[in-house]
């Protein structure tokens, strides 16, 4: 729904702006505690691609901002 989508945004941005891997495995917890009732698949989908979306967090923190 468009009216989440702000909230829901600013929740993913938690994730994948994260400073390291354990930082935002918990940042995807709280996203799908927070947003699994109305939209399951969204966070269904990042643990599904954990290993490759994982290797974001390789890089410098510099690199990824």
């Amino acid at each position: 729904s468009y009216n989440d989508m702000k909230a829901l945004v600013i929740d993913l941005k938690a994730i994948y702006g994260a400073v390291d891997e354990p930082s935002a495995l918990e940042a995807l917890e709280v996203f799908a505690q927070s947003w699994n009732k109305k939209y399951p698949k969204i966070s269904e989908s990042w643990q599904t691609n954990w290993a490759n979306l994982s290797t974001y967090f390789k890089f410098p923190q510099k690199v990824r901002d």
